[in-house]
């Protein structure tokens, strides 16, 4: 996320998620079911957003 300017508030943003339990789960406070992958697919998905806005 960092490496990639990636906010927590964008990140609960696309999950649907408060920025407070993202930083829960991020954290280790927090284990919900299939959280990895669903964080991971959220990431990617900012990081394609952003590299398309950055090519056009």
């Amino acid at each position: 996320m960092h490496l990639n300017g990636i906010t927590k508030k964008q990140l609960a943003n696309a999950l649907g998620l408060t920025a407070e339990y993202v930083s829960m789960v991020l954290n280790g406070h927090r284990e919900p079911p299939d959280a990895e992958h669903r964080f991971t697919e959220a990431v990617n998905k900012l990081i394609s957003e952003q590299e398309q806005h950055t090519t056009t």
